[in-house]
């Protein structure tokens, strides 16, 4: 388990977005369907987004929680050693140059960067399933969001009708 998953499952656990979330993780851990997070990311987002919190909107709520755990994908995704053993001495020497630094320290080109790219792609995808989800949810508070889902195809991220 991530440090990050820990601390959120001891210090926001009783949420009921959060454990809306954190259930349909574990059920897509479960089931192993490649591709599958396109699904479970609206289905989670969709189930917090209707639940009625007397204190904050769930919608809100749910959304603050895939940013976080968005950030950790990106922190678990990326090769930070790379950046971490750049020389960035050369960049010194160099007035700023950034061509300098990548010359210098050619894992940034070939580890760290296409690594933060792929992160952020993938960020981007699954933050807009959580919209998607939590729209779904909103627009439609009273009719379960396994029904909602039925006609998308998580392979392809879209809807078939």
């Amino acid at each position: 388990m991530s440090d990050i998953k820990d601390i959120a499952d001891r210090l926001i656990g009783w949420f009921p977005e959060y454990q809306a979330l954190s259930d349909a993780h574990s059920e897509m851990k479960q089931k192993n369907i490649p591709k599958s997070d396109n699904y479970y990311h609206r289905l989670g987002m969709c189930r917090a987004a209707q639940l009625k919190n007397p204190l904050w909107p769930s919608d809100k709520i749910a959304k603050v929680f895939g940013y976080i755990k968005e950030a950790d994908d990106i922190r678990k995704k990326v090769d930070w050693e790379s950046l971490k053993k750049a020389d960035y001495i050369s960049l010194l020497k160099n007035k700023g140059d950034l061509s300098a630094l990548y010359r210098d320290n050619p894992d940034i080109l070939t580890r760290f960067i296409p690594t933060l790219a792929s992160a952020l792609v993938d960020s981007q995808k699954d933050l807009k399933n959580n919209d998607d989800g939590i729209n779904l949810g909103l627009q439609n508070p009273e009719i379960s969001c396994r029904i909602l889902l039925k006609d998308f195809d998580y392979r392809s991220n879209k809807w078939e009708k």
